[in-house]
């Protein structure tokens, strides 16, 4: 099992975490636009929501991938039973 990382530890790593600290700055860089005025304060907002949707977008895809790997590897899928209808009971 040497080379295998859990889900969770080390699958954030390879891009989610900056993700996550570049989406604190974008929304830092958004606060701090709505301090200024004029074309300042709209290229301040243009810039921190561009961050913001880069980093979402990173985030969500790799949320994304890391679902699909879990699935395929998944130690009961195609194993479970197929659903059976209950059986019906006669009424009184």
């Amino acid at each position: 099992m040497q080379g295998m990382m859990p889900y969770g530890s080390g699958y954030m790593g390879g891009g989610g975490i900056p993700a996550l600290i570049a989406l604190a700055v974008g929304y830092i860089v958004c606060l701090l636009a709505n301090k200024e005025k004029g074309k300042l304060r709209k290229a301040g907002y243009v810039i921190g929501i561009a961050i913001i949707a880069m980093s979402s977008i990173i985030i969500l895809s790799k949320a994304l991938w890391i679902a699909k790997k879990c699935i395929n590897r998944c130690p009961i899928r195609g194993s479970m039973m197929p659903m059976q209808p209950a059986p019906m009971s006669p009424r009184n």
